[in-house]
């Protein structure tokens, strides 16, 4: 069982160090972090970093030279433990002349390397990431008491999109729990003698990574991934329908899907279900010709199209 603990006072003192144009290592890493590359004029290397790390904490990175040209025609492969990183590739900027990735710490209290393969040659940059809280927290008013906090969830987990989450967060005061990006909304908070039950809901896209803070601690307690829920639509491909007539669509799910009609040609009049069948009956209102998307669960291509015929 875990412990509540008296914290009388924390000093945190965070030295930031000048930028430099390359990241560099925190503990002795296995390849360089830039190099030397035929037909370049510059030193290429990984760029990006920032003085203080937590978990859940996003961070750009870059592949650049330190003179002014050319770098598209590298050939890069960024990789990382996936256990401690979530990798994005961004890909290569004509504006900034640089190849980019977006890095996600997922862990706390140790040192992770992200590398990147230029041209055949492999290099390395590390990170230092705080350690975490495990969820529990502690403030002291001058002359007063303490207070403290406990969280029933820590570390990464993951929330279907659209649906919500509730903390229970133990307190012998109020506490205040936030939202690290607008991926979660806050929805309410109720009370039970010590225990505060916080929901918020998933309301970002499906990928979108959230620190939860709670009574402004500087790491987050936990970090929720948005997922996708499973479903299958009745309906797909083209369909055509005749103007101010109604068309349904039956959405199978193990809960209940956002729907959503991507113009005003058609619009969605009602929806109901059965069981795990979900229905939604979209009306023709525009004309003739023009059509729109029926989207599911915030999905980027449209499960079906519909046409006013």
């Amino acid at each position: 069982m875990k412990k509540f603990f008296r914290l009388l006072s924390i000093l945190l003192v965070v030295p930031v160090a000048a930028c430099t144009l390359f990241t560099a290592s925190a503990s002795a890493a296995t390849y360089d972090s830039d190099t030397s590359l035929s037909g370049y004029k510059g030193r290429i290397g990984i760029a990006g970093g920032a003085a203080v790390i937590q978990r859940g904490d996003t961070l750009p990175l870059s592949i650049v030279s330190s003179e002014i040209e050319d770098l598209s025609k590298l050939k890069i492969v960024w990789s990382a433990d996936p256990s401690e990183v979530k990798l994005t590739n961004k890909g290569y900027s004509k504006d900034t002349q640089q190849w980019n990735a977006d890095v996600t710490f997922l862990k706390g209290g140790v040192t992770v390397p992200v590398y990147a393969t230029v041209n055949g040659t492999k290099l390395e940059s590390d990170f230092e990431v705080l350690a975490d809280t495990n969820g529990l927290g502690s403030w002291t008013i001058p002359s007063g008491p303490t207070y403290y906090q406990y969280s029933d969830t820590t570390g990464n987990f993951s929330v279907p999109i659209n649906h919500s989450y509730t903390f229970k967060i133990t307190a012998n005061g109020k506490p205040s729990l936030v939202a690290g990006s607008n991926s979660f909304r806050y929805v309410s908070t109720k009370r039970s003698g010590n225990n505060y039950f916080v929901k918020f809901q998933a309301t970002g896209k499906v990928g979108n990574g959230c620190g939860f803070y709670l009574n402004e601690n500087r790491l987050p307690i936990a970090v929720a991934t948005i997922t996708n829920i499973p479903f299958k639509s009745d309906t797909t491909g083209l369909v055509s329908i005749k103007k101010n007539s109604t068309y349904q669509f039956m959405i199978t799910s193990a809960s209940r899907p956002y729907f959503a009609i991507g113009s005003s040609a058609f619009r969605l009049v009602s929806s109901s279900s059965s069981g795990n069948r979900y229905f939604y009956k979209t009306k023709a209102v525009g004309n003739p010709g023009q059509a729109s998307g029926a989207y599911v669960n915030y999905s980027a291509k449209p499960v079906a199209v519909l046409k006013v015929a």
